[in-house]
């Protein structure tokens, strides 16, 4: 425990320099958006930016924090340390995670003593439920970019599962939802697909915690609707705690070999190339938007595969795509 302590005071006494560059600019760009509202001709407490800089963090960090270990020489010398892998994923895990919540802090301080400076309306009591309630949210988007960038062999592959990550889950309830449309007569879904999207928890949040902070009605249905089916939230600790179990399964068992060569995890291209290609098509992308979605597609695959030449599942799937584009032009 003693080492593991050492371990993780040395890899924050590293990475200090980083949050404090992170932390000023995280002050800066709150201060600047939350003056300017609170400025503004309705004076608005900007309490959404908090949001956007806690997205930014647990969208960064991960990849910062983890990054060394898509380097085979990087990690030939992490494994010879005197720590096991199972604790090295932890050191890394709470490294990145303490990183955010002390730049998070000291920006939320700033941003509330901003408000309280100000002659506002608004009921400040409703800040301290959003610091803890956006704290837990952060730690979910965290867990879930940190095993996204895991599940690359490379950076470049890492930060792509990331980005498409973000409304990964969305274009696939759009799918199923277009789907049960297509083949039934129910026309939707009993959730919006949207709240597929990594960042829509702590949107939400922010909406309900806004509405009543400012105790407006303005936005009353909106709330209302994320009220009425916030079961949302708990799905998403569910991916949350899944994702972090993920990250520590794949980080305790990844071979060095591995590192550098084609990623082919289940939760890279080979699903999110056809899933977010399909979704879109069924979406409404036919006629000269297709073939844009095809060269796409197509990309994907080389990047996938680092060639120009591609398997034989590849082109069914894309044969595929071709088939119903056609179809659906043609119907």
């Amino acid at each position: 425990m003693k080492t593991f302590g050492r371990y993780l005071s040395y890899r924050l006494k590293q990475s200090w320099l980083r949050t404090l560059i992170f932390t000023v600019l995280a002050i800066i760009l709150t201060q600047n958006t939350m003056i300017g509202e609170l400025k503004g001709y309705y004076p608005e407490s900007g309490l959404y930016i908090l949001a956007v800089v806690l997205g930014i963090l647990c969208t960064i960090l991960p990849i910062l924090e983890t990054a060394d270990y898509k380097n085979r020489r990087n990690l030939d010398s992490y494994y010879s340390f005197a720590i096991s892998r199972k604790k090295l994923a932890w050191l890394h895990y709470l490294s990145g995670w303490i990183q955010i919540a002390v730049i998070y802090s000291v920006t939320y301080l700033f941003a509330c003593l901003t408000l309280s400076t100000h002659q506002t309306p608004f009921s400040l009591i409703y800040l301290l439920p959003y610091y803890f309630g956006s704290l837990a949210l952060g730690l979910v988007m965290y867990s879930v970019f940190l095993f996204l960038f895991g599940e690359g062999n490379t950076v470049v592959d890492g930060v792509l599962f990331c980005v498409l990550g973000i409304f990964g889950l969305t274009m696939l309830l759009s799918l199923v939802q277009e789907l049960i449309r297509v083949f039934s007569s129910r026309s939707s879904l009993p959730f919006v697909p949207f709240w597929g999207c990594v960042y829509t928890p702590i949107n939400n949040l922010t909406v309900v915690i806004q509405h009543w902070l400012h105790g407006a009605s303005d936005s009353s249905r909106s709330v209302a609707e994320i009220l009425e089916q916030s079961y949302m939230f708990a799905v998403w600790f569910l991916l949350g705690v899944a994702a972090a179990v993920g990250y520590f399964y794949t980080f305790t068992r990844k071979r060095a070999e591995t590192i550098g060569d084609i990623s082919k995890s289940w939760f890279g291209y080979k699903t999110m190339v056809p899933i977010y290609a399909f979704s879109l098509l069924f979406m409404g992308a036919i006629g000269g938007g297709f073939i844009f979605i095809f060269i796409l597609m197509l990309s994907g695959y080389f990047i996938y595969r680092r060639s120009f030449k591609l398997r034989k599942s590849d082109v069914i799937v894309l044969a595929g795509y071709l088939l119903l584009s056609v179809l659906g032009a043609i119907l």
